[in-house]
């Protein structure tokens, strides 16, 4: 269990440290409004697009796919936490901490990417809205 815990900690880290990382630039872009005449939205759609495309996005496929890697160690955790309960009803001797950080650590992965999917989202309306080839 320590090394699945380890594990899962190091890649937690790494996520947020790459988000603590790139966050600026997303938040800039996010704040980004569309100027009066398309033409002069150039910059500001370049620097949105090169957030997205090469920040945020590979972010968001890493984030997607870690927590997914650690779904059927949380399903085992579980199901013996389930099958413990049942036989011993909460007696402290049987709790597990290192179970209930993995599956913290495996919600808290989620929550991240959730955020993430919604920090893409936003950014491709931000994209929509400055994109010189708009209408004027």
């Amino acid at each position: 269990m320590s090394d699945i815990l380890s594990a899962i900690s190091l890649l937690l880290a790494i996520e947020t440290a790459l988000f603590g990382f790139i966050y600026t630039d997303v938040k800039k872009s996010l704040e980004l409004e569309p100027n009066k005449y398309p033409e002069d939205d150039k910059l500001n759609f370049s620097f949105a697009r090169n957030t997205l495309v090469s920040k945020l996005r590979p972010l968001l496929i890493i984030s997607i796919i870690i927590p997914l890697l650690f779904v059927p160690e949380a399903i085992k955790i579980i199901k013996e936490t389930i099958i413990t309960t049942k036989l011993y009803f909460f007696e402290i001797e049987y709790y597990s901490t290192s179970y209930s950080v993995v599956l913290f650590i495996n919600f808290c992965l989620f929550v991240l990417t959730f955020y993430l999917m919604k920090l893409f989202y936003g950014l491709r309306k931000v994209i929509k809205s400055i994109n010189p080839d708009r209408k004027s």
